[in-house]
């Protein structure tokens, strides 16, 4: 395999999907958007042919199908297991459309970049865990937290794919990382400024959830517990467009050979998210060099 074949692996587009439906493939992300839609679809075809019986039933399915941690019961948990994909279109619309769109955008990427099955169980841990959490928090606490949704999991995929990710940047170069953070702790500071500690304590939960899990299986800022065992790898930091020189273009030459040599013995796992992303950085200041 030549290095040309090699950066295209490491630059590639998201995995071979699961299935397709019309021609159209189907990955982890899109398989979870469907499942969304479709209970959607579900809830509003019933308040389309039943208003009656929904209007007469909702407070009973509102207590079922929702995860509240004053009134859950281990002896009927079917709220934990149902709440995120439960989507009343009257009552979100636009909301959902939006939560959709961010869910595509950050989950394909993600589940592109720690592999799909890392990303199914991500999925599963800010989906079931946190809760499970959050119910032990307000034991301690005495606080309450009522989950009807996915959004707030959507939004903390989001903020990990953002802060986490070697690709997004806005156009003047500012990785997006930066001010992604920028953007949670102002909302920390307005959430303790509202004293609106339930929202604040789930902020803190799932995204510390997320980091660790993230970190965990490398895919953050350090090396994670996969590659304990293994050297970390001393990269040369590049520098900023026009700031290079032949020394640096010679090291960087030998780093990138380095690390598709790497690719080739052991494979895409075997690299850390930081040689990833010396890889995408340096295709982009210097592409002939693959």
């Amino acid at each position: 395999m030549n290095q040309t074949s090699l950066l295209r692996q490491v630059l590639a587009e998201p995995q071979r999907p699961i299935f397709r439906v019309a021609g159209v493939a189907v990955d982890a992300t899109l398989a979870l958007i469907l499942a969304h839609v479709l209970v959607m679809l579900l809830i509003a075809g019933v308040a389309a042919v039943a208003p009656d019986y929904l209007a007469s039933q909702s407070r009973e399915l509102g207590a079922r199908l929702t995860f509240d941690s004053a009134t859950f019961h281990w002896q009927a948990p079917q709220g934990l297991f149902l709440y995120a994909f439960i989507h009343d279109i009257r009552s979100e619309h636009v909301l959902f459309v939006v939560e959709m769109a961010l869910f595509f955008f950050s989950g394909r990427n993600l589940e592109h970049q720690i592999g799909r099955a890392a990303f199914i169980i991500y999925y599963a841990v800010l989906i079931y865990v946190t809760p499970l959490l959050l119910l032990a928090l307000g034991g301690l606490t005495g606080l309450e937290f009522r989950l009807s949704s996915s959004f707030y999991a959507t939004v903390t995929l989001c903020l990990a794919y953002l802060t986490l990710s070697v690709q997004p940047r806005w156009p003047v170069g500012e990785p997006l990382k930066k001010l992604t953070w920028g953007l949670v702790a102002f909302c920390a500071v307005f959430l303790i400024a509202q004293q609106e500690w339930h929202r604040l304590a789930y902020l803190g939960v799932s995204l510390g959830l997320s980091c660790l899990y993230l970190e965990g299986i490398g895919a953050g800022w350090g090396a994670g517990v996969l590659y304990w065992f293994k050297p970390c790898e001393a990269l040369m930091p590049l520098s900023g467009a026009g700031e290079s020189s032949a020394e640096e273009k010679e090291w960087v030459r030998e780093q990138v050979d380095h690390l598709l040599e790497k690719i080739s013995r052991e494979g895409m796992a075997a690299l850390t998210s930081r040689e990833r992303e010396y890889l995408h950085e340096a295709s982009r200041k210097w592409p002939e060099l693959f």
